[in-house]
């Protein structure tokens, strides 16, 4: 909460107050603040939780051998889809601290050899030769310099016919004065103020996923608030 009182600094410039007041852009916060790491993947697996089952089973995964869940946390979404469909092999790559559980239903996963966990960097190099991408909620985390790098990341990982799935909160081209457009913008106030990060457009998301080497093809809303964009490695 104290970010949001330097959030016009942050409207203003288009910069995060996280780095403004303490020094530390993104996620670096975390290193230093270690207590603080196992709240932020709690949480993160608290949130996904609303729509795990309702992804697990998108029909994206029917003849899937392979996922990679590129910043999948403690495996949340991915052990739901991995037991949806159990001729699947799922991948998480994430930063050590998020590594699961052994009792979690990933870590049971991972004991029975049809998941592992990566730590990592997705800025850097993610699991190659997956034939099904997945990222929850890793967008809007960051500008669009940094989006476009985490793609080509991605692409560079995927082989030609490959998709890449985000799940993310989709921006109108013109926001309403409705419930679900109020809280549109107060999670992209949040992540302007906490990452620098911001809540995108269709439109957006397509020029971001085309300059990385992928092709939009298809975008379905979920129950919750987030929407699943499907595109294709060229």
């Amino acid at each position: 909460w104290s970010l949001w009182s330097d959030l016009a600094y942050s409207v203003q410039t288009g910069h995060s107050a996280r780095a403004r007041q303490t020094g530390v852009a993104h996620y670096g916060f975390l290193d230093q603040q270690p207590d603080t790491a196992p709240v932020f993947h709690q949480a993160m697996q608290a949130m996904t939780g609303l729509i795990a089952q309702e992804l697990a089973h998108w029909p994206a995964w029917h003849n899937t051998r392979a996922l990679v869940d590129v910043g999948g946390g403690h495996g949340t979404l991915a052990a739901a889809i991995a037991l949806a469909h159990p001729r699947l092999q799922v991948s998480v790559l994430d930063r050590e601290d998020a590594r699961p559980a052994p009792d979690s239903d990933y870590g049971r996963l991972m004991q029975s050899g049809r998941a592992r966990f990566c730590p990592g960097d997705f800025f850097q190099a993610v699991p190659a030769g997956a034939d099904r991408y997945l990222l929850k909620s890793i967008l809007h985390n960051w500008d669009d310099t940094q989006a476009a790098c985490i793609l080509g990341v991605c692409a560079a990982a995927a082989r030609p016919g490959a998709r890449l799935l985000l799940v993310e909160r989709v921006r109108p081209e013109r926001l309403r004065a409705t419930v679900h457009d109020e809280a549109l913008t107060r999670t992209d106030l949040n992540m302007l103020a906490g990452l620098g990060g911001r809540e995108r457009s269709l439109a957006e998301f397509s020029a971001l996923l085309e300059t990385a080497g992928f092709r939009l093809d298809q975008v379905a809303p979920t129950r919750h608030e987030f929407s699943v964009i499907e595109a294709i490695r060229l």
